[in-house]
């Protein structure tokens, strides 16, 4: 419990002037501008007609609004959209997405045999890295929301094989659909590859049991489509629509990819300069928020002590993912 409170307050400190000025924006610009519009439209054709609107016709000649997996319509966090003014409630998602993403990563420190203190610093790592944090600037909500349950997703894939139970099939299947559900589907199909690459791993360790278990990740999946096939088939046509639809040119297709050379911005984030600082950025490729992985030197000098002092079945998968 003083872990929690700990996170808790950690996220409040980050995000204290939200709280000050209640009734201000997190960040008045960004694809925040974007989102909120639609955002908007939704929850009043909800709650001035009763109806889901399968179409928006404010933009341009006509768009449309289901099929739109940008803003995820059925991501049931997005409830807060109902109860609170467009603008602000992203900000007080923003605040949830890192408090569960310390909760899970904690959590699942835990489950895998770390002590407290160590899976705290896990936690606070994941919480703070650049990874999450940076999404913050673009207002860029529904890449947090598909990798908030990342680490969730992972703790119940441990438990499936420590206790050797198909009902964490079952659990699991809610969560692949959450994420599904997020409006980043990038993120998410990242995210169930690294998952599925560790229960995979995590099943070859097992002496017993494995043709019993390997039906798990299959079950979670299955569940997850099915739970979001509201927002996905429509997705899938709106995508037959879309100029992406018949190829694209390889420099197109690997814009965000990362070079080598950003690699430095691991240990130094700002070497290749900041859009915080007069858009000073002239990183190789993407965006400073996109490619920007740093999550602090300390966390890097225990992640190689780990890997050379430490090497059990937990550091060997997680040096290979990283």
């Amino acid at each position: 419990m003083k872990v929690f409170l700990i996170l808790i307050f950690l996220t409040l400190l980050f995000f204290h002037k939200l709280f000050i000025n209640p009734n201000e924006m997190l960040y008045p610009a960004g694809d925040i501008a974007i989102y909120s519009f639609k955002e908007q439209f939704f929850v009043d054709s909800i709650k001035n007609f009763g109806t889901i609107p399968f179409w928006n016709p404010y933009m341009f000649g006509g768009h449309p609004s289901l099929g739109s997996n940008e803003i995820p319509l059925f991501y049931p966090l997005h409830i807060f959209f109902f109860f609170l003014p467009i603008d602000l409630a992203f900000g007080y998602l923003f605040i949830l997405d890192i408090f569960l993403i310390g909760v899970f990563t904690y959590l699942f420190g835990k489950t895998i045999g770390l002590n407290k203190f160590s899976s705290s610093i896990s936690a606070i790592v994941a919480m703070f890295s650049g990874t999450t944090i940076l999404y913050i600037y673009p207002g860029q909500i529904s890449i947090l929301d598909s990798f908030t349950w990342f680490p969730l997703l992972l703790l119940l894939y441990e438990q499936a094989i420590q206790k050797k139970s198909l009902r964490y099939g079952f659990f699991s299947g809610f969560i692949v659909a959450l994420m599904l559900l997020s409006g980043t589907l990038q993120i998410s199909l990242i995210s169930l590859f690294s998952a599925f690459s560790f229960f995979i791993f995590r099943l070859l360790s097992l002496k017993t049991g494995k043709i019993r278990l390997i039906i798990i990740p299959i079950i979670s999946v299955a569940i997850g489509i099915l739970l979001a096939a509201i927002q996905l088939i429509p997705g899938i046509e709106f995508a037959k629509l879309s100029v992406r639809a018949y190829g694209l040119d390889y420099s197109f297709a690997s814009d965000f990819s990362l070079h080598p050379y950003q690699l430095i911005a691991f240990v130094l984030p700002h070497f290749f300069g900041s859009p915080l600082v007069e858009n000073t950025y002239w990183g190789i490729n993407g965006n400073f928020w996109s490619i920007c992985g740093y999550a602090g030197v300390f966390s890097i000098i225990l992640s190689v002590i780990a890997v050379l002092h430490k090497r059990n079945k937990y550091t060997v998968f997680f040096a290979f993912i990283g």
